[in-house]
C-alpha cells in the first residue's frame, strides 16, 4: 500500500507523509506528496490505499490540488468523508433478492 501512496517517489519539498487509516473499507494508508507543477508551483497529491481482502481488490483513491494550504485546511474532512467509504459486490455477485 505504501507503493499506492506514492511513499516511494521523490518529494523536492519533504519527504512523502505516509500515515496509516481505518475505515469502513478497513485499515490503509493515506500519503501527502508535495511536488512541483509544469508549472513551477507547488503541488500536493493526496492518496488514499487499501486492500480489502474480502473482494480480492486493491482500492485508491487520489486527488491532486495546486493549493497545498487550502488542502491542508480541509484534510480533516476528506479524511471523515473517506472514514465512510465502503465496497458493495457488483450487481451480479449480491444475494438473490437484493440490492447491489
Amino acid at each position: 500500500m505504501r507503493t499506492v501512496a506514492q511513499a516511494y517517489l521523490p518529494s523536492p519539498v519533504r519527504e512523502t507523509e505516509v500515515e496509516e487509516v481505518s475505515g469502513r473499507i478497513g485499515a490503509g494508508v493515506r500519503g501527502l506528496r508535495y511536488r512541483d507543477s509544469a508549472e513551477g508551483t507547488l503541488m500536493v497529491t493526496l492518496t488514499y490505499a487499501w486492500r480489502s481482502e474480502e473482494f480480492g481488490r486493491d482500492v485508491m483513491l487520489r486527488t491532486v490540488c495546486h493549493d497545498p494550504a487550502r488542502l491542508a485546511s480541509r484534510l480533516d474532512e476528506l479524511d471523515a468523508v473517506v472514514a465512510q467509504l465502503w465496497l458493495n459486490p457488483a450487481p451480479e455477485q449480491a444475494a438473490p433478492g437484493t440490492s447491489g
